[in-house]
């Protein structure tokens, strides 16, 4: 059963649909919540909801649910809603009353329900990360990568909405890692550097320009990758497929074009210096003691010794001009 049955629950939470008589006309909240509400809530706890929705321990869960499902089943479902299927084709709803929308304020609606949408499902995020063990929640999908939360990789590359955005980055933070990093210093060095419990003073430092260059080269990765914008407030993951609304609209593109290259390449750049940076700092400082299997590996590197770095102007004699 949906979590969401009636028009009334939908005005409820801001999708405020007019004319409707029946309840036969909504979006499909089925369809919505399997694309949305059971990839963040995983599906024991997405099951438990849908079986006891009235259950006291999920009041709150089904009040901050339906606030994203609302905009967000509207989102997905508006292009079928606005056009008809019949036996003699498609067509869209036209009367004396009401004209189909132009383009542009179809755009600007779908943006309006996608960003209502997403500020929800922040939200819902924030209540089951504050909520894990009364919820027995824990984020699907596991990945075993350098960041935990999307607050701690906001630390690195603000996100606006970390939470949720961290969410739809992971994959590609893991395909990073092994991308840039382990190839780099190592699988092994990596991994036990991800994983120390009891870090030593050359371990944060080491740490600390891993996780910036994952995060300067997720950021660029998740630009060719993903639908995605960057607004005063952060880095920001659009929704998928579902529409046009991902579409480059005609008179913005080469503004969002720019963009995009923009901040795909400021972040390449960036992850090259932190990656760089890096491995120097593991060259030089790698010891018996300090970074032993790291030094050990075929990745080490010795550095040259200055002494025996012979200066090309000792050798060089008469006047030169510039």
């Amino acid at each position: 059963m949906a979590l969401i049955t009636d028009i009334n629950t939908v005005r409820a939470n801001g999708v405020k649909v007019m004319f409707i008589n029946n309840d036969s006309q909504l979006a499909d909240m089925e369809a919505g919540e399997l694309r949305f509400i059971e990839p963040v809530l995983g599906s024991n706890l997405y099951n438990r909801l849908v079986a006891t929705p009235t259950n006291a321990t999920f009041t709150t869960l089904l009040k901050k649910v339906r606030a994203a499902l609302a905009p967000l089943a509207y989102w997905l479902d508006l292009p079928n809603i606005q056009s008809q299927i019949t036996d003699r084709g498609a067509g869209t709803f036209s009367s004396d009353n009401m004209q189909p929308l132009h383009h542009w304020e179809f755009e600007a609606l779908r943006d309006a329900l996608e960003d209502k949408g997403c500020f929800a499902l922040e939200n819902l995020l924030a209540y089951l990360y504050a909520n894990t063990s009364t919820l027995n929640w824990q984020m699907p999908g596991k990945f075993d990568i350098i960041f935990k939360t999307g607050e701690e990789f906001s630390n690195y590359y603000v996100l606006e909405q970390p939470h949720r955005c961290f969410k739809d980055l992971r994959p590609w933070i893991k395909q990073v890692e092994n991308m840039y990093l382990k190839p780099t210093i190592g699988d092994d060095f990596y991994t036990e550097l991800k994983n120390k419990t009891a870090p030593t003073e050359e371990d944060k430092i080491a740490i600390e320009l891993i996780k910036n260059a994952v995060a300067n080269y997720t950021i660029k990765t998740a630009v060719e990758k993903m639908p995605v914008k960057l607004s005063s407030n952060g880095f920001y993951t659009r929704l998928g497929s579902g529409g046009t609304s991902n579409l480059v609209k005609p008179d913005e593109k080469q503004s969002d074009n720019s963009d995009r290259l923009m901040i795909r390449d400021s972040a390449e750049k960036d992850g090259d210096r932190y990656l760089l940076r890096l491995k120097e700092y593991l060259d030089t400082n790698a010891s018996d003691t300090i970074f032993a299997s790291y030094k050990t590996s075929s990745y080490y590197v010795a550095p040259v010794d200055p002494s025996l770095v012979v200066n090309p102007n000792t050798t060089r004699g008469g006047i030169y001009g510039f």
